[in-house]
């Protein structure tokens, strides 16, 4: 659909953009756009995998005369499945910190830890700063009692990202086992600083300070523990310690018994689940996510075939799988294929109604379309389940600008995302709206504010230069 002088400012800040930068920002995980490969790293035409059929014996999906086996026999060969997908993702991706990664998750998953230490490893050594690889290299050698290993690590993770969570507590942990309890203090207000509302912390934390002896703090702490966690037993015990230790025999006692009683209840939970759990279904969700990851790497490289066919493997392994899905719509977005894309939306929307993102799709979808009264319907249900964030705003603003003109509306709609994000593309969005309505005190203002936000942007200066001429 082609737009004409400022329609291209409009698409970008309410329409176009959104179709992309929305995937982005609303809840959920983001699709993974195709990119052209890049000659320096990606596989050789002969070592890439673009042929489905090629593709689905090289990583040996389970084919339908495989459909009989037994529970066991189907879970062995889901994860020798899961373990090639991420091998041939390695070899096609050579050098890949991410398919290294990837390949150590999955290994993880089967509780060899000694090959996704290895794989760990050999992401680190293409990419030192990959922080996912640390942290979990980092758990791993907790795991196996190499604990000064693990602090190291996880240092390392904190020197690279700062405000990840749950890196203290974990340095918390090693170092009251240690013995090193002023540290260990130290580490878990940092993680509160954080995450002041993390239970755990405070519980960790008020254990630490009954280790030290320092009752009335670690009172204070257990207190605000069961204020976030009121069904977790540990925080009851240890605050029946505490208290026993003050000679509050009271409380105490009230503690202890609710101890008592939340362990009972949490025993009988568990053993619910366990009689209920089909081990199966645990399996088939974690190879749906190896393959969803390993589709979103082999998009990211460019790699179109793989991409859509582990996606579409995970769909039908995983019926919960919603990543999978939000990733498929997208691709047959990109292609230009809307009712495909519009297909997976709608398996999405089965499972989760307000899903903001999907809603967000099938509106642009539906507009791509011309179906101008289901695209107003699925933006406005983006405002509904969303509506403090800005872009069901932005989307209604150019849709009441260009494809139903309405402009107040469009103004109303324009001031809307300004007011829950001050961007330039939402107040040039504002500037053109007041414009067209012919409020030019209120254009000119609003296309100051985009000029001041984005000095060098040509659309935006083109757009200024208009609201300060005539009418």
């Amino acid at each position: 659909m082609a737009f004409k002088g400022w329609l291209t400012i409009v698409l970008i800040a309410g329409i176009a953009v959104l179709a992309v930068g929305v995937l982005r920002s609303l809840p959920g995980d983001n699709p993974a756009p195709i990119r052209d490969p890049d000659p320096n790293t990606a596989a050789s035409p002969a070592e890439a995998i673009s042929d489905l059929a090629q593709m689905a014996a090289q990583i040996g999906i389970l084919s339908e005369s495989q459909s009989e086996v037994t529970a066991e026999q189907r879970e062995r060969l889901l994860r020798e499945e899961q373990v090639k997908v991420a091998q041939q993702l390695c070899k096609v991706l050579p050098k890949s910190a991410d398919a290294a990664f990837l390949l150590a998750m999955a290994y993880q998953e089967q509780g060899n830890s000694d090959a996704a230490t290895v794989e760990l490893r050999r992401a680190l050594q293409w990419q030192p700063t990959h922080v996912d690889a640390l942290e979990q290299l980092g758990v791993i050698t907790h795991t196996v009692g190499e604990f000064e290993k693990s602090l190291q690590t996880m240092r390392r993770v904190l020197e690279l990202d700062p405000q990840r969570l749950g890196i203290h507590l974990h340095i918390a942990e090693i170092l009251a086992m240690q013995g090193q309890l002023d540290l260990a203090v130290e580490a878990l207000q940092q993680e509160l600083a954080l995450n002041p509302h993390s239970g755990k912390a405070h519980r960790v934390l008020g254990r630490t300070y009954l280790q030290k002896q320092s009752y009335e703090e670690a009172k204070a702490c257990l207190e605000r523990a069961i204020a976030y966690e009121p069904q977790e037993p540990k925080a009851y015990y240890n605050l029946a310690t505490v208290c026993a230790r003050l000679k509050l025999t009271g409380p105490a006692r009230e503690y202890r018994q609710r101890f008592k009683e939340l362990e009972e209840m949490n025993q009988e939970a568990q053993r619910q689940v366990r009689m209920s759990l089909d081990p199966l279904h645990v399996v088939v969700a974690s190879v749906a996510h190896t393959h969803t990851d390993a589709g979103r790497l082999y998009a990211l490289a460019g790699q179109a075939g793989p991409t859509e066919l582990l996606w579409k493997r995970a769909a039908q392994l995983d019926p919960n799988n919603l990543r999978c899905r939000l990733e498929l719509a997208g691709l047959y977005q990109r292609a230009e294929r809307p009712e495909q894309a519009l297909e997976w939306c709608r398996e999405v929307l089965v499972q989760d109604p307000n899903h903001g993102q999907v809603n967000y799709l099938i509106g642009t979808l539906q507009l791509a379309s011309r179906r101008y009264d289901q695209a107003e319907a699925a933006f406005l249900k983006v405002i509904a389940v969303s509506p403090q964030r800005p872009e069901g705003y932005q989307a209604l603003a150019g849709f009441f600008l260009v494809q139903k003109p309405d402009l107040p509306q469009a103004v109303s709609m324009a001031q809307q995302a300004v007011r829950l994000s001050s961007t330039a593309g939402n107040f040039a969005l504002l500037a053109e709206a007041q414009w067209r309505s012919r409020n030019f005190a209120q254009a000119k203002a609003a296309a100051q504010q985009a000029l001041n936000r984005a000095p060098l942007d040509p659309r935006i200066q083109a757009l200024h230069q208009k609201t300060m001429g005539n009418p």
